[in-house]
């Protein structure tokens, strides 16, 4: 999936995802996760257009 730079500022502090981030320039990542498809993603509201995606994050080292 890609997200926008600024989207990394909401992680929690001293973590970090826990799959590979690549930077395709213009402020854009990109990262794997798994389609959320649970009663959660369907109470979160989330335009048609869009999906949840769950995204494993660690401790950072």
């Amino acid at each position: 999936m890609r997200i926008p730079q600024d989207l990394l500022e909401f992680m929690e502090p001293g973590t970090v995802f826990d799959t590979d981030l690549t930077d395709i320039g213009d402020g854009w990542h990109t990262l794997a996760g798994s389609a959320v498809t649970t009663q959660q993603a369907h109470a979160m509201e989330i335009p048609d257009h869009e999906i949840a995606v769950a995204v494993p994050v660690r401790k950072a080292v």
